[in-house]
């Protein structure tokens, strides 16, 4: 995987302001959560391929209903939605943005 560590205080030192010690159980479930998240992209790269081969074979441009002996075996379902570009949004009308927008929270877990 070519993770890279970095060093830490050896005992004794004053630890690094923003750090903190964990338990080897924590260093587990981060060994674990690596291995879930590389096998959850595996999945989504199969998952990813695979709705490409079905849609390139029933098609995209219309919402319909797949059927294989006359029993329902899934659907394609065909959205038109509105999306805001916030870059040129804060470009052009930054008075606008400013009133629109919002503090949203979201906290990463990286492994290392």
């Amino acid at each position: 995987m070519g993770k890279t560590t970095t060093s830490v205080p050896k005992k004794g030192q004053a630890q690094i302001k923003g750090t903190i010690k964990v338990s080897r159980e924590v260093v587990a479930k981060l060994a674990e959560l690596d291995v879930v998240r590389d096998e959850m992209n595996k999945q989504k790269r199969i998952a990813d391929d695979l709705r490409k081969q079905i849609l390139a074979e029933v098609g995209e441009d219309s919402s319909v209903t797949l059927i294989h002996n006359n029993k329902v075996v899934g659907s394609v379902s065909v959205e038109t939605t509105l999306s805001v570009k916030k870059e040129t949004l804060l470009l052009h009308h930054p008075d606008i943005f400013e009133a629109l927008a919002e503090e949203s929270k979201r906290v990463t877990l990286d492994t290392k």
